[in-house]
């Protein structure tokens, strides 16, 4: 006989017929037979024959009996401590089992800004509202971010439709230029043309034509001339130029839900002047046949963005 097959005899052999260990918990929880008969859904006759079985294995009394009803033991209390504690490891156990077969993990795929400064900041909500559900980020720049075969959302720019995928509006948004406070507070601007003997941190991309707004644009909204080449620090990402923007470096234009939350922290301050629309819209692009989960976090995306 298997080694494995002769120690689950043996520890057969050693522990009590669950169905007494059952109606004892019950009954030394509730004070009482016809209590944990009800919570158990058998007669008190029933939990009565259980107890005196256990009794009987462990050859001790744990209940003494007597005209007003049924007490514990001394013997009794401290048995029913000991398998209350492992009735609490056994259901501790069990939850956790249960939980991690039930879980659903959800990925998304998200240029490298989009992922950064508007998804990771609202991830908290979805955990409160889903804690059964983990989400994998992964965040890419540039074009390599729309791979949506390799994740069950993609978050990246509209695009023509691909057979067997549905794209959905997310975000489109405003740019307008904001400043760190401690520079604001050096370098005082009350209007547009001010701008031009300013720092500025420009968003440069090189891989692709962006349709986000310039400076340059900017500058001709607000009826300003410009020379058509700005001086100034550039990046290839939103991220960085906010970054960037937040540590003094210059002012910048900045996506405003992409910086809303630098912007509640009063780490960013916004300036006079127009404001200027994105040109880029954001789409969130999943599979037709997806399943209930990721359909929840498709629409809870959707309910987050402002198209």
């Amino acid at each position: 006989m298997a080694p494995d097959l002769l120690k689950l005899i043996h520890m057969a052999k050693n522990i009590p017929p669950l169905h007494a260990l059952r109606a004892f918990e019950a009954a030394s929880r509730l004070g009482g037979f016809v209590r944990a008969a009800e919570e158990l859904h058998v007669t008190p006759a029933a939990v009565s024959h259980q107890i005196k079985q256990l009794e009987h294995w462990l050859g001790m009394s744990l209940f003494a009996r007597g005209a007003r009803g049924v007490s514990l033991t001394t013997p009794g209390l401290e048995y029913a401590s000991r398998i209350r504690d492992a009735f609490d490891k056994l259901l501790l156990t069990t939850r956790a089992v249960r939980a991690n077969q039930s879980r659903s993990m959800i990925t998304i795929r998200a240029q490298f800004s989009v992922a950064s400064m508007w998804l990771m900041p609202r991830l908290a909500d979805l955990l409160q509202l889903r804690p059964d559900i983990d989400v994998k980020v992964i965040a890419q720049q540039g074009e390599r971010a729309f791979d949506s075969t390799s994740a069950d959302l993609t978050i990246y720019h509209e695009r023509p439709s691909a057979d067997g995928f549905v794209q959905t509006p997310l975000l489109s948004g405003q740019f307008s230029v904001y400043s760190a406070p401690a520079l604001l507070a050096r370098m005082p601007v009350t209007h547009a043309r001010e701008l031009l003997s300013c720092p500025l941190v420009h968003f440069a991309f090189e891989d692709r034509a962006w349709k986000f707004p310039t400076f340059e644009a900017w500058f001709e909204r607000a009826g300003v001339s410009a020379p058509p080449l700005l001086p100034g620090y550039r990046f290839n990402s939103m991220h960085l130029v906010a970054s960037a923007c937040a540590r003094g470096l210059g002012f910048a234009l900045l996506h405003e839900q992409f910086c809303s939350e630098q912007i509640r922290a009063g780490n960013l301050v916004k300036i006079p002047g127009p404001t200027m629309p994105s040109g880029e819209r954001f789409e969130v692009v999943s599979k037709k046949r997806i399943s209930e989960d990721v359909r929840y976090v498709r629409d809870w995306l959707i309910a987050q963005g402002d198209l």
